[in-house]
């Protein structure tokens, strides 16, 4: 099978410029770890598209995960134009991007228009998934636990009215922890319109890995989130594979039915959560690859390649696997990897 897979921040998406060392380098630990993954499977003949600012490093690290893959270099700011053209080559293939301005959603039906094979979710669903409160309404028509989600219009109260102090206010549009801020002082919104405002939930911060085929999911891992605020705005670290928690079973559950509430959704999907007071509320849907998949490949008993091929194809994995080991890992990708004794539980038990 003939596979490409792209990533935006390696793989030419980004207008010129110097490149951002942070998008950088989360953008290829996540394509680093999916060209290692696609190149010990048999049976796979790789393309992967590199961006020409690239430094010598980053590219060698691509070559070495992958030594039979084609890795090449294309301009700035074009990687639309030519996934459109070298996606006629590939059988199957697979786009890592922001949701932001409907960029996922874009790559992924140059994917869909040629007839390929989509390894990841279908464009509509990543548009749906974008859209922070569609993805409140479709989730709380679904009867899940989720925080209650406003759109902000210019001027409006801070905290709206019947709520309590501290609020998060995040764009309608993005993704990640982009943008997001927490708000501890009543006032009014100052900023633009685009932005929704939720409670503030104090508890863990948490993410599912799910594997989601044709409306089912089935959990691979239950992470734990390391967010910090400052100066108001959330930072997102890193986190570690697995968190063993009390909540860990509903997380997983609540998880699995967001997934399958948005239609369209496949291959790896991240859930976010914050477990609090007895419920794992779902702060946010992600319709692609997300930081935790380099962690959670380390401890998975099985091909991640294999399983998104799969799950394109319809096939899922019976049970959640059994994990070995736990791995603490950074946005950009470095690891801390601990190994479990056979038949010893494993992560950190967080209350």
């Amino acid at each position: 099978m003939r596979v490409l897979l792209a990533e935006y921040a390696t793989g030419g998406g980004l207008p010129g410029g110097p490149l951002e060392a942070g998008l950088l380098a989360e953008g290829l630990a996540m394509l680093t770890a999916l060209l290692a993954d696609f190149a010990r499977s048999e049976g796979y003949e790789l393309l992967s598209l590199v961006d020409c600012r690239t430094d010598r490093d980053s590219a060698r690290r691509l070559r070495s995960a992958a030594p039979g893959a084609r890795i090449e270099a294309i301009e700035p700011g074009q990687l639309r134009e030519e996934l459109a053209e070298r996606i006629l080559w590939a059988d199957a293939a697979l786009v890592v991007a922001p949701e932001t301005a409907g960029v996922l959603a874009d790559l992924t039906a140059v994917i869909e228009r040629a007839g390929k094979l989509n390894l990841g979710s279908s464009a509509a669903a990543a548009a749906l998934a974008g859209d922070k409160l569609l993805t409140f309404q479709r989730l709380a028509d679904a009867k899940l636990p989720v925080p209650p989600c406003l759109e902000l219009a210019p001027g409006d109260p801070l905290p709206p009215p019947g709520w309590s102090l501290p609020v998060v206010v995040k764009p309608r549009d993005g993704c990640g922890a982009e943008g997001v801020r927490l708000v501890r002082e009543a006032g009014r919104w100052e900023g633009e319109a685009g932005y929704v405002v939720q409670p503030h939930i104090r508890g863990k911060h948490a993410s599912a890995s799910l594997l989601v085929s044709r409306g089912r999911a089935v959990a691979l891992s239950l992470n734990a989130q390391h967010v910090r605020v400052s100066a108001g705005r959330y930072v997102y670290l890193g986190g570690r594979v697995p968190l063993a928690h009390p909540l860990a079973e509903r997380a997983l559950a609540v998880a699995c039915r967001a997934a399958e509430a948005i239609p369209g959704l496949g291959g790896y999907v991240g859930v976010d959560l914050v477990l609090s007071g007895g419920e794992a509320y779902v702060i946010e849907v992600n319709p692609r690859l997300t930081t935790a998949v380099v962690g959670l490949r380390e401890v998975l008993p099985w091909n991640l390649a294999d399983l998104l091929v799969g799950a394109a194809r319809g096939e899922l994995p019976a049970a959640p696997p059994a994990l070995a080991g736990s791995v603490a890992f950074r946005k950009d990708g470095r690891l801390r990897v601990r190994r479990a004794p056979a038949g010893s539980p494993v992560g950190d038990v967080e209350p």
